[in-house]
C-alpha cells in the first residue's frame, strides 16, 4: 500500500478519524468509536442533534477520498466503509467510478445523492441508513451486491437504467 497522503487542512476531526480508520482497512463505525449503549436512529433527527461535531463528513470529503488518486491508492483493499455518520450537504458522485466497495450504513443523509451513471466493481450499501433528499442511480453500472435493506427513502429514487450485477437487497 502507498504511504497516506497528507490530510487535508480543512478537514475536522471526524473526517481525519474516518480516514484513519479507511486506511487501516477497518470499518469507520462512529457509533462503536462513541461506545455508545445503543446506536442512533437515523431516521430520529432528535437523536443526532448533539452529534454534529463528532460524527458529520462533508460530502467534500467523501468525494475527495473516492476520487482523488493518491487518497484511492492510500485506502486498504476493503474500500470505504462507514457506519453512524451524518451527511448534511448533497453528495455528488455522477459519472465516477469505483474499483472499491462503498457503504454507507445507518448514516443519516439530509440532502440529495446524485450517483448518475456511477460505477461500482465491488459492493454497495446504504444498508439501514436514512435518505432525505433524493437519490439518484440513473444509469449507474453495479457490477456486484448492492444492499438497501432497512434504508429509509424520504424522497425520489431512481434506478431508471440501473445494471446490477450481483444480488439486490
Amino acid at each position: 500500500m502507498v504511504a497516506a497522503p497528507q490530510m487535508m487542512d480543512t478537514w475536522t476531526n471526524a473526517e481525519r478519524w474516518c480516514w484513519n480508520e479507511i486506511c487501516a482497512g477497518r470499518i469507520a463505525d462512529f457509533n462503536k468509536r462513541y461506545d455508545i449503549n445503543s446506536e442512533l436512529d437515523p431516521k430520529s433527527s432528535a437523536d443526532w442533534e448533539n452529534q454534529e461535531e463528532q460524527r458529520l463528513l462533508s460530502a467534500d470529503f467523501l468525494v475527495t477520498i473516492l476520487t482523488q488518486d493518491s487518497m484511492r491508492c492510500a485506502m486498504s483493499f476493503q474500500g470505504v466503509r462507514i457506519i453512524g455518520a451524518w451527511f448534511k450537504e448533497p453528495i455528488e458522485l455522477n459519472h465516477a467510478r469505483l474499483e472499491r466497495q462503498l457503504w454507507l450504513e445507518k448514516c443519516r443523509l439530509e440532502a440529495a445523492l446524485q450517483l448518475i451513471d456511477l460505477g461500482i466493481d465491488s459492493w454497495f450499501s446504504l444498508e439501514s441508513s436514512h435518505l432525505i433528499g433524493d437519490v439518484n442511480l440513473g444509469g449507474a453500472m453495479l457490477k456486484s451486491h448492492v444492499s438497501l435493506s432497512s434504508a429509509a427513502f424520504e424522497a425520489e429514487v431512481n434506478l431508471t437504467a440501473a445494471k446490477i450485477g450481483g444480488l439486490l437487497t
